[in-house]
């Protein structure tokens, strides 16, 4: 990680990419929408279960996981059910993307945001000032 400006107006600010992940997803400009893979990928590794665990519970390949797990392929529509039964969740949960965060989920990430904002700077977090633009 550098600590090169990226402009004279942002003294030690930092590209996103350079960022942790959880402090990039404070300043995400818009949000992301998980993938099915992305949410299969995460659902199984909740269920603490490897792609080879979870294609022996369902008897295929681990290459059909890892396909699913990269967006290069969908699982049946039959299979959908035996898939969300090995990750022990709801079928929704497995097939339904994530819906937006409520609106008190922002106010509270902008306040996180502006506390980190205001360490980082050294000021107050009254002082930090957050513009959204939709």
């Amino acid at each position: 990680m550098h600590n090169a400006p990226l402009s004279p107006a942002t003294p030690g600010a930092l590209p996103l990419d350079d960022l942790p992940p959880e402090e990039a997803a404070l300043v995400a400009v818009a949000p992301h929408v998980e993938s099915f893979g992305e949410r299969l990928a995460r659902l199984r590794r909740i269920a603490a279960l490897t792609q080879a665990d979870l294609a022996q519970r369902l008897g295929v390949s681990m290459t059909a996981v890892c396909y699913w797990e990269q967006d290069r392929s969908q699982p049946k529509r039959a299979r959908l059910h035996a898939l969300a039964s090995a990750l022990e969740v709801g079928l929704s949960t497995l097939t339904e993307p994530a819906r937006a965060p409520a609106p008190q989920d922002f106010q509270h990430l902008v306040a996180r945001a502006r506390i980190e904002i205001a360490k980082a700077a050294g000021i107050a977090p009254e002082k930090v000032k957050i513009v959204i633009e939709v």
